[in-house]
């Protein structure tokens, strides 16, 4: 376990005090949930943006179709994925066909 300081100003504090205030919560256990937070926050947009990298050069690469967006699907894509879907689906299970791959046994 480490123990810091941490120099505020009077208006940081102030500000700091009041919403530990609200959360009815000692100050200092807020500065360290706050901190705690920043950093989960900091690694997950780390994350997310080396994914999308990753996909970018991918797309870039021809192989994948498109890049995901966070928009919804239009109803014209929504129906295009359901007739691929069923243009491609063939009623069987994945581990049925590949039961069915291995051919006869003996």
């Amino acid at each position: 376990m480490y123990q810091m300081t941490v120099t505020l100003t009077d208006d940081e504090y102030m500000r700091l005090m009041a919403e530990a205030t609200r959360n009815d919560q000692p100050v200092e256990s807020l500065a360290h949930d706050m901190i705690a937070q920043t950093l989960v926050q900091t690694a997950t947009h780390q994350a997310t943006t080396r994914n999308h990298s990753f996909v970018e050069r991918l797309y870039h690469a021809g192989k994948v179709l498109n890049l995901p967006s966070k928009l919804p699907l239009t109803a014209h894509e929504l129906a295009e994925r359901e007739r691929l879907a069923a243009l491609l689906a063939s009623g069987l299970l994945a581990s049925d066909m590949i039961i069915e791959d291995r051919g006869p046994r003996g």
